[in-house]
């Protein structure tokens, strides 16, 4: 075992990651089948590595490798066409198990947080795309000349992590990327319009699983009770929704009372706007629906943090495997620098713990200050 004067930042950085389970998977994927050097666990730790380092291309990691002997002596890393034939190949599944592994590992240390006591967990869904030159992978041909790719993500906004994710070329719409994303577990959901579908709807309400989302301006609703608040100028009715819950009073539809909450809000064009927004909960007030849907924002800033401080945007692979690797190994990388903040004690942002350790990754943990004496 390493001693605490010789272990690296990178080496407690990765920590959390069980290479016990990491052989599993190994064992499982048969991931290492006819590898010599470039293993598994050499992959995700590269992988990683290239992440925090913010590297925005395998020529850049590979070149600092080759001069870097304390970098070498964390993982193996071949030629830059031996990883890229691995990102192409190797199970990204082996990734997508690490990152649920590593997100189980945060939520035993972080345990029930105190907001989650008092109103439950919070969760936000939504999507974002990355886009690359459709010549470069064809197969994720979108539009415009353009190949992307979409990932669905479930945000803990009441632990600051991205819980679930789905990965789908971005041509597929997005109500066909949300299994398994969305469960009966005491949670309050949150998400936009691009989810809209009053079948889905539906089968929220009847399993009793909370959402707040907007309604769209056309939508056909029949009103059948109101309630104004002229404190904050807010509308408060009940609703049936759909043209079949409209038509037909006596069938299933009928007995399904949603909530839309009407209030007026500014645009970033300082002009005034109405919100509408559909709830099934009917044990919070009005304006405390209002501000939750509004902590819906989180997740747009979650979207343009790893944008902006991990390799997310620059594709290191051009078929939808190497993409889900890399997307994994972002999302991994968040986690873990997550829990080394917490670890650490300091009440710093996420951002400072990224530029701690970007700047540190193969300095000896005791010359750090952020990790103590």
């Amino acid at each position: 075992m390493i001693s605490r004067k010789m272990e690296k930042v990178f080496i407690k950085l990765i920590k959390p990651i069980s290479e016990n389970k990491v052989n599993y998977l190994t064992n499982t994927y048969s991931s290492d089948f006819k590898t010599k050097t470039f293993d598994t666990f050499s992959h995700i730790k590269s992988m990683i590595f290239l992440q925090v380092s913010n590297y925005n291309s395998l020529h850049a990691l590979v070149d600092v490798y080759k001069e870097t002997p304390s970098m070498q002596e964390l993982f193996n890393l071949p030629s830059i066409s031996q990883i890229s034939r691995k990102n192409e190949q190797r199970n990204y599944e082996v990734f997508e198990k690490t990152f649920q592994d590593i997100l189980n590992y945060f939520v035993k240390k972080v345990g029930i947080n105190k907001a989650s006591k008092k109103l439950g967990s919070i969760k936000i869904m939504d999507s974002t795309t990355i886009q690359i030159a459709a010549k470069l992978a064809p197969k994720l041909y979108y539009e415009c000349e353009k190949a992307s790719i979409k990932f669905n993500i479930l945000y803990n906004y009441t632990n600051g992590i991205p819980e679930k994710v789905n990965i789908f070329p971005s041509k597929v719409r997005d109500m066909d990327c949300i299994n398994n994303i969305i469960v009966d577990d005491g949670s309050i959901y949150l998400f936009d319009r691009g989810y809209r579908d009053y079948k889905w709807y539906s089968t929220l309400y009847d399993n009793k699983i909370q959402f707040i989302t907007p309604l769209y301006t056309d939508a056909k609703v029949l009103y059948c009770g109101e309630r104004y608040c002229s404190k904050d100028n807010v509308l408060d009715r009940d609703i049936l929704l759909g043209a079949n819950a409209i038509k037909n009073k006596d069938t299933d539809e009928n007995k399904r009372v949603y909530r839309e909450i009407t209030y007026t809000d500014v645009n970033s064009k300082n002009e005034e706007i109405e919100i509408r927004l559909l709830t099934n909960m009917r044990n919070i007030c009005a304006r405390k629906i209002i501000y939750l849907y509004k902590i819906r924002w989180k997740i747009e800033c979650f979207f343009k943090w790893i944008k902006q401080h991990l390799t997310i945007k620059h594709w290191i692979g051009h078929n939808e495997n190497a993409l889900k690797i890399q997307i994994y190994s972002a999302l991994i990388s968040y986690i873990l620098l997550q829990i080394l903040n917490i670890e650490s004690k300091k009440d710093i942002t996420m951002l400072k713990v990224m530029r701690i350790v970007r700047t540190n990754l193969l300095m000896n943990v005791q010359d750090v200050p952020l990790f103590g004496t």
